[in-house]
């Protein structure tokens, strides 16, 4: 059998600790998801699926983000068809340096059309606003984006019902363009 463990926790804290060895020998790899709805676009780094991801792969662990698109009101869920896809992706994620880390994405169909690379769109697939706001609490809401993504992006392909895998890179400094007063 394999070991599990269960922590109240969200995932990138999960992948910490793992990877300080709270569960025996850190991973040398990292699946985090399957994330109920999409993580698409440079929205993803509001996701803790990703998150997860980046943390493990910042620790020098292989890792991949795994999410299905199931929209807003699915009859069904195709949680089949995210595993077919990670289950193909592995040996790939396997033979790739460790710390590379790979966004996945998969439509919320039994079959999708194939697995493709694409490049993160400027936005993800919906947008939350600001619903309400008083001096206790806020309310906010999400909302489809009117227009459609750009061609070739995660999420137009995703839309059309392609799986999608994206390479993202770990969070790294960069020096000031100009020196400090």
């Amino acid at each position: 059998g394999v070991p599990a463990h269960a922590v109240h926790a969200g995932p990138g804290l999960i992948a910490l600790i793992a990877a300080r060895g709270a569960f025996g020998e850190p991973p040398n790899v990292v699946i985090s998801g399957i994330n109920h709805g999409a993580n698409v676009g440079r929205a993803i780094v509001h996701s803790g699926t990703v998150g997860a991801a980046l943390t493990g792969g910042l620790h020098g662990a292989r890792a991949i983000a795994v999410s299905l698109d199931v929209g807003f009101a699915p009859e069904t869920f195709w949680w089949e068809s995210a595993v077919e896809v990670v289950d193909q992706l592995l040996p790939y994620l396997m033979d790739e340096p460790a710390g590379t880390i790979l966004n996945v994405n998969v439509p919320n169909t039994e079959l999708p059309r194939g697995i493709v690379e694409a490049e993160l769109a400027p936005f993800g697939i919906v947008q939350t606003t600001l619903a309400e706001r008083d001096e206790h609490h806020i309310s906010l809401a999400v909302e489809d984006l009117p227009n459609r993504p750009e061609p070739g992006t995660d999420a137009a392909l995703l839309a059309d019902g392609w799986a999608t895998v994206t390479s993202i890179a770990s969070v790294s400094g960069m020096p000031l363009s100009r020196a400090l007063a």
